[in-house]
Formats: structure tokens, C-alpha cells, sequence
């Protein structure tokens, strides 16, 4: 029987995470206990450590995407001729109630939300995987708030962005500005 691998919740407050990079590739073996995928979220980067053995048969989030808790990341299968079972229902159920949340909890603003975040029927919420750009949900929202290219940001970096990059940006906007 296929196993489903969840986006973790690793804090109460954290209702989201970025699959940074998988650590292992489809049809590669999986062995309980060893690492399978990093992920990022506003308090933590890990990598997350498989639970069952057998073949990650596949990869339910891209690397970049930003999902939230609960959101199937991978199916594990005991063996490569198993019939997987079909997640993307489920996925697609939770995304519609967890943007839901999130424009409720915005109350009129749902103008705030990321393009992204207010399309009906996206697979998952983009973490900027077509910009090529990968940042904590933290960073992405403080950008957002102030006006900031999180992709431009990302130019100057080179790698994941997180809230702390962002405050420097803005430090340094500032800086320039009074000179």
C-alpha cells in the first residue's frame, strides 16, 4: 500500500512550507529514518526524514512551491508497479479551504494576497518556481507589504531569500534614500 507523505506541521503558528530541494529522485529507493526532501518555512529549514521504506514513486510538490500543512508532498510505494493513489483531489480540496482561510483572514484585502494566492484552481500556491526564486513564506509577505521585488532581491542573493534578507533590502533602500 502507497504511503503519503504530508507537509509537516513543525510549529502551532506555521501554516505553510517551501520544498527546497528533494534529496532524493523518483523511482530511487527510500530507506526509513533518511532524509527525503528539505523544507523551509518562517522558523526552520530541515529536511524532512521519510517515515516508511520502499520507492518515492512521486513527487507531489516541485521544488520552489510553497504548500500548506497537511498538503501531500510525495507518495512512497512499496514497489514500482503499484497503483498510486489519486492525491490531487485532496490537494486541490485543502489549497481552496487554506486560500480561503487566508482571504478571511485578510477580511477585505484580497487584493493583498499574491496573484498566485487568488486564482481558483492553481495546483499549488507559487513560491515563485517560474521566476527561478525561492523564499520563506516571511520573506515573500514582507516584500509583498512593502513594495519590494522579491525576485530582485533573490538576483542580488542567489539563493533562498528569508525575512532577514528582506529587512536588510529595505535598511538599504532607506539608506540610499537619505544619502
Amino acid at each position: 500500500m502507497a504511503f503519503k507523505v504530508r507537509m509537516p506541521r513543525v510549529d502551532a503558528n506555521v501554516e505553510e512550507g517551501a520544498i527546497g530541494r528533494w534529496l532524493i529522485a523518483c523511482g530511487e529507493p527510500v530507506r526509513a529514518g533518511h532524509p527525503l526532501v528539505e523544507i523551509i518555512t518562517d522558523k526552520a529549514s530541515f529536511e524532512l526524514e521519510a517515515d516508511e521504506e520502499g520507492i518515492l514513486r512521486r513527487q507531489v510538490a516541485a521544488e520552489k512551491s510553497v504548500v500548506p500543512v497537511g498538503y501531500i508532498i510525495a507518495v512512497i510505494g512499496k514497489d514500482s508497479d503499484e497503483a498510486l493513489p489519486d492525491v490531487d483531489g485532496e490537494n486541490e480540496a485543502l489549497l481552496t479551504a487554506y486560500r480561503q482561510a487566508v482571504i478571511s483572514g485578510l477580511g477585505s484585502g484580497a487584493a493583498e494576497l499574491p496573484p498566485s494566492q487568488r486564482e481558483p484552481g492553481r495546483a499549488a500556491i507559487s513560491a515563485g518556481a517560474a521566476e527561478g526564486v525561492v523564499a520563506t513564506p516571511a520573506a515573500r509577505r514582507l516584500a509583498s507589504q512593502a513594495g519590494l521585488s522579491i525576485e530582485e532581491i533573490s538576483h542580488r542573493l542567489r539563493g533562498l531569500v528569508r525575512r532577514q534578507d528582506v529587512e536588510n533590502e529595505l535598511r538599504r533602500r532607506k539608506g540610499d534614500s537619505v544619502q
